[in-house]
């Protein structure tokens, strides 16, 4: 019989230690802004996207946190975004479509657009509202009930594909919105 060595918890050990080398991460710096926390969920959630590509029995297991990454990626994407127009505003609530309306009301007062433009915009802010329905306070993603213990998914099938690809839709024309606002 094999003895296997599994390592738990001692006294030295701490989860928090601040040390500079090349594997260290920097946190809490100055220029890590919404931008830059952003784009660390937009890219685990890459990550994870090509790994069901490759390894598709995964893809049971990985469909809550691929849920909750683009969720949360998409909120701060919509913070950096209105912080744009209005750096002196901090948005602490977690409603997707409150923060689109936000965003799609400063877009309208400050530019002017052509129809497929607004085509565009308003076929993102559909899929945004169709987001927030599902998870409106960030919360159905991470837990199976919600605080009254209701159930927090009402669907049991779910394409994870066409999800994935619609989603990286919306990347795609929050990514290039955010550029457009950087650049104006």
């Amino acid at each position: 019989m094999t003895n296997i060595q599994i390592d738990f918890p001692d006294e030295n050990d701490t989860l928090i230690k601040t040390k500079a080398d090349f594997y260290s991460s920097a946190l809490g710096a100055n220029w890590q802004d919404l931008s830059w926390y952003s784009h660390s969920f937009e890219l685990s959630l890459e990550i994870l996207i090509k790994h069901i590509k490759k390894n598709v029995k995964h893809g049971q297991l990985l469909t809550l946190p691929i849920l909750f990454l683009s969720r949360h990626f998409i909120e701060l994407k919509l913070k950096e975004i209105i912080n744009y127009f209005d750096k002196s505003k901090l948005y602490t609530n977690h409603g997707l479509k409150d923060l689109w309306e936000t965003i799609v009301s400063n877009m309208k007062s400050e530019y002017a657009f052509e129809k497929t433009e607004i085509n565009e915009l308003n076929n993102t802010g559909k899929l945004i509202f169709e987001l927030d329905e599902i998870d409106k306070g960030s919360f159905n993603f991470r837990y199976p009930t919600n605080k009254k213990g209701k159930k927090s998914l009402e669907f049991a099938q779910f394409d994870l594909n066409n999800f994935v690809t619609v989603i990286e839709k919306v990347n795609n024309y929050l990514g290039s919105l955010r550029d457009f606002c950087q650049n104006n």
